[in-house]
């Protein structure tokens, strides 16, 4: 554990979180510019069935890059925004000031170049900004607006909202190969750019060994013997006997403990639940131990 790197992961990290207008506004910008990206990428497919560019997939007809698009991820495509019906594109222009003539051939790309220009301008707020993406939050799972709003930075994601963690272990969910590595290593790799972090299958962004950021939830005790306890009453013990996905929404019941200096806790929009953001320089590598979480899984802890 580097103290100086740390401190300096971690002072990036609560920037993210802070009313800086200007620096919000570029980010937020850079983020939607990656989503029109992903957007134009997938426009060769706009008249292909999920199913036909699954099956072009497998027989070679599809450039296989393009499989996080469609299946590995949230990104933009353009049957995402065929799906959204027309008084919705319609709001959604409204809601940036455009006074574009909406149809049904309407593009993605007309709507974030206005949305860029709504944020671009210097009479715009971030409280303007947050009135956006409210309201997207709020028709996201009526309306399939889910994959654009993966795009938003943390400080939107959040209103701003979050606190600042002491010292405290945290459970980190991961495939079993990660886990193997996190383990065999003793090491985090953490996503490097933390205006990314609120998707973390939607970027391409670099990774880096002891660096970056990771999720996890806060297990609220600097002690280990308390971590476990909590794990076990909770999830593997005789009172409640629940699995881990009814306890966390994990992708997976592979988990690690880990003792932090540092770390953000905010309440993730998306996936509903408060979750805490661990700079990976602040994690006592001596601290990473294996929990096993589901008895029906192999134990990976054999190394």
């Amino acid at each position: 554990m580097s103290k100086l790197q740390c401190e300096k992961d971690f002072q990036k990290l609560e920037r993210a979180f802070t009313p800086d207008v200007e620096l919000q506004k570029q980010k937020l910008i850079e983020n939607y510019e990656e989503c029109l990206r992903h957007y134009e990428l997938t426009l060769p497919y706009r008249d292909l069935s999920i199913h036909e560019i699954a099956d072009g997939a497998r027989n070679g007809t599809i450039p296989k890059d393009l499989d996080i698009h469609y299946f590995n991820s949230a990104r933009a495509t353009v049957q995402h925004w065929s799906s959204v019906d027309l008084d919705l594109k319609k709001q959604l222009f409204s809601l940036v000031e455009s006074s574009a003539k909406v149809s049904g051939r309407t593009s993605l790309s007309a709507w974030i170049n206005a949305f860029v220009k709504f944020v671009s301008r210097k009479t715009t707020t971030l409280e303007d900004i947050d009135r956006i993406f409210a309201y997207m939050f709020d028709k996201a799972n009526m309306n399939a607006l889910h994959w654009l709003l993966v795009y938003i930075t943390p400080y939107f994601a959040t209103m701003g909202e979050f606190d600042s963690l002491g010292r405290t272990y945290f459970v980190h969910f991961a495939d079993d190969v990660n886990i193997e590595e996190i383990l065999k290593s003793k090491s985090f790799v953490g996503r490097s750019d933390p205006y990314t972090l609120f998707s973390t299958s939607t970027f391409d962004v670099s990774y880096s060994k002891n660096k970056g950021y990771v999720y996890g939830y806060n297990l609220g005790t600097s002690s280990k013997d308390k971590a476990l306890f909590l794990l076990n009453t909770l999830i593997s013990g005789k009172v409640l006997k629940f699995d881990p996905f009814s306890v966390y929404n994990a992708y997976s019941p592979y988990a690690v403990i880990a003792k932090t200096s540092h770390a953000v806790g905010v309440y993730h929009a998306l996936d509903e639940e408060t979750q805490v953001i661990v700079p990976a320089a602040c994690i006592d590598r001596s601290s990473i131990s294996y929990v096993h979480l589901h008895e029906g899984f192999p134990r990976i802890d054999n190394l």
